[in-house]
């Protein structure tokens, strides 16, 4: 991923920590940290990890082809959902 990319998730995770975020990247959509782990276990994917060259730090991260967004999207919203009715989390997807 692009460093801008990085700061930018940072930021927006910072702001939104409820939210899972899906970052469209070219004909990818990837999900970083905690939203990767989240999001592996929910579409039973891979999660990834990878050194961020400039700093050293270890992240995790999950990415799939934006054209299986339709089959994925309605699974998350599925878990999103909870028994009462209520969200267990958001989902935002974010160029």
């Amino acid at each position: 991923m692009l460093r801008k990319s990085m700061a930018d998730m940072r930021n927006f995770k910072g702001k939104h920590p409820d939210r899972i975020a899906l970052w469209r990247k070219g004909e990818y959509d990837y999900a970083f940290g905690d939203d990767a782990i989240k999001v592996g276990a929910i579409l039973g994917m891979p999660v990834e990890t990878a050194i961020d060259r400039e700093t050293g730090e270890e992240y995790k991260y999950l990415s799939f082809s934006c054209y299986f967004l339709d089959t994925y999207l309605p699974k998350l919203v599925k878990a999103a959902v909870n028994d009462a009715g209520g969200l267990n989390f958001k989902i935002a997807i974010l160029e």
